[in-house]
């Protein structure tokens, strides 16, 4: 393969995870959390030259984002606050450099043309429709006509992605009808008594969409008709149905108009990079900053686990010794209506805002103000209301970390079976402050080992990946020395990345437990200790079963250093550059580990 100047081979950081969940909030239709695999890249700078781009220096940390502005295509609610998509000549820049940049550094060196156009198509119009139940055929047969066979070329050139704003706007409408249609139906008895045989397809998608109106409120009586059967096998009463259905779909269409241009812009942006491979994402502000704190374990903010209910932002849980309970006021089932920063900023209304949008206010720098203003959940009067001054500090999601228990089995011959047992949900790394799974893993093996235990399991179970650098230094707790994982590029360069370090944590007998849903770097410490045979593996059938390697590029810096800077934080790009193999050879895409052990799992029956 011929070499490309742009591509860089620079030291990186790696994260490979498989599973990635958004800690606040959805910003999606369904959801946009991501699926997979990250890897943290340091890179040299270099420039752009007609179509090919290069990267910056990438970093996790994100900077708040600010409302876009200047837009074509926009709605407003009852009270006249804009909602939904707008246009931006920020979000055409980011665009086309996203665009560029998934090009030149992608694995699979994929042009970014419009042969990818009706892929890319029908993947936004069911990110939008997942269910089709909102858009009619003739909706997706007229923007077929528009843009099917050109959206990425448009986008790629021109920045341009007003094909996704018209499909959001068109969705909201159909949402805003079919919520119409089913707060009038429930006023309806009648239509709610079930003497024939019906039925409706819960999943629909791979179902046809209606061909018009008639077929659309057909399709929605049938499945409000199911959902209130549902809450009637329930044992509810009738009354309650109406009030409980009613406020589903009032509440299904405010998340919808919630949506702004940020959200579709990285709905959009997803539906090309998944054209590619479905580890490879587009980050908006929020998201990036989400995955960051996964990995850090940390964040800055007031310690309260927060809620979405009926409109309101409901304290669920405050942690303890955090910010919000040193307040000694506000407590779980208070309501949140108002957030406002430092001691003199005017508050803003957050009743009815997206869950997620509230957080990212409350979230801020360490020793920092941020003001509330809450009703009390035990209020009397509902019109009381109260604020508090919180000064946010560094909160620690301890239930991400490793932790490890004793288990004391007796046996037969009166002798006690003392096992250890280590549980590592995530593969985490904060080089900043010095943190590791590598360093808590070793410490809790000497802790272990000091209360004389016969073995040890690990339990990686529910680790859908981490950091690379982090899964080869626990592999080596483990083993003397030697390769542990090889990676190979696009361009056929391979790299050994092996434990060089003598020093083993622990050498007795150990049991490395896995599921579906351990992954990626999971999968490198599974197969390299089985490939040792330093460890019996057990679990489901077989692992995840993914064998590549993402790089994250901050695009702020990227986008300075190509004359394209923004206003307000572009995010960041996830994309596969790299696939990954065993000490041995073997690959794990599509296969993943396989336990010499193998237990009985409902995973194995499910899709994963």
């Amino acid at each position: 393969m011929k070499s490309n100047p742009f591509r860089t081979n620079s030291i990186r950081r790696p994260y490979l995870t498989a599973t990635f969940a958004i800690l606040a909030g959805s910003v999606s239709i369904a959801s946009l959390i991501s699926g997979a695999a990250c890897e943290s890249a340091s890179t040299k700078t270099v420039g752009f030259t007609g179509d090919t781009i290069v990267t910056g220096d990438p970093r996790l940390q994100v900077a708040a984002r600010g409302q876009v502005a200047n837009g074509t295509v926009a709605t407003t609610n009852r009270d006249g606050v804009r909602t939904g998509a707008v246009s931006s000549e920020d979000d055409a820049k980011i665009a086309k450099i996203t665009s560029r940049l998934l090009e030149s550094n992608h694995y699979a060196q994929v042009p970014i043309n419009d042969d990818l156009s009706p892929k890319v198509f029908d993947a936004f119009v069911d990110t939008l429709d997942p269910q089709r139940v909102f858009f009619l055929q003739t909706d997706v047969d007229a923007f077929s006509t528009d843009y099917r066979d050109k959206i990425v070329g448009l986008t790629k050139q021109q920045g341009d992605f007003t094909a996704a704003q018209k499909m959001y706007a068109l969705l909201l409408k159909r949402a805003e009808e079919q919520t119409q249609y089913a707060n009038a139906l429930l006023k309806t008895p009648a239509a709610f008594t079930f003497t024939g045989n019906d039925t409706y397809t819960v999943n629909r998608e791979k179902a046809t969409r209606p061909n018009n109106a008639t077929e659309a409120q057909a399709l929605w009586k049938q499945r409000l008709r199911y959902e209130f059967l549902q809450e009637k096998l329930a044992k509810e009463k009738p009354a309650d149905i109406v009030k409980t259905l009613s406020r589903r779909y009032d509440r299904s269409l405010r998340s919808l108009r919630e949506l702004d241009s940020d959200d579709i812009f990285e709905l959009y942006m997803n539906s090309i990079a998944h054209a590619l491979d479905p580890h490879t994402d587009y980050f908006g502000k929020a998201t990036a900053e989400t995955f960051a704190i996964s990995m850090r374990l940390s964040l800055f903010g007031i310690g309260a686990t927060l809620r979405s209910e009926d409109g309101y932002t409901v304290i669920e849980d405050i942690k303890p010794g955090s910010p919000a309970q040193k307040t000694k006021k506000i407590k779980a089932g208070d309501k949140i209506v108002g957030v406002a920063q430092g001691k003199a900023g005017e508050f803003v209304d957050v009743v009815d805002m997206k869950l997620n949008r509230v957080v990212e206010q409350i979230r801020g720098e360490k020793g920092s103000i941020v003001r509330l203003k809450y009703i009390p959940g035990d209020a009397a009067d509902p019109s009381v209301r109260e604020e508090v001054v919180i000064v946010r500090d560094e909160i620690k999601l301890e239930e991400s970390e490793a932790k490890a228990r004793l288990i004391v089995q007796p046996q037969p011959d009166g002798k006690a079976l003392r096992l250890g047992v280590i549980d590592l949900p995530l593969f985490y790394q904060d080089p900043e402050k010095g943190k590791s799974c590598s360093a808590d893993v070793a410490l809790l093996l000497e802790k272990l080992k000091q209360q004389k235990v016969d073995g040890v399991i690990l339990d990686l179970r529910r680790n859908g990946g981490g950091s690379l650098p982090e899964a080869i230094k626990l592999t080596g707790l483990f083993i003397k020395t030697g390769p542990v994982v090889q990676v190979r590029d696009a361009e056929n360069n391979i790299r050994v990345n092996e434990d060089k370090d003598p020093a083993v944590a622990y050498n007795g007998p150990l049991v490395l437990l896995t599921s579906r849903n351990s992954a990626s770097a999971s999968e490198i410490v599974a197969g390299a200790l089985q490939d040792y045979g330093r460890a019996v593996v057990v679990g489901d059938s077989s692992s995840f079963g993914k064998g590549t390697v993402q790089a994250v590029y901050d695009l702020g810096p990227i986008m300075e250093q190509n004359s394209a800077s923004v206003a307000d934080d572009p995010g960041q790009l996830k994309l596969t550059i790299q696939k990954f193999y065993r000490a041995s050879g073997a690959s794990t895409q599509l296969k993943g580990v396989v336990p010499e052990v193998v237990l009985p799992s409902i995973f194995d029956a499910l899709k994963v």
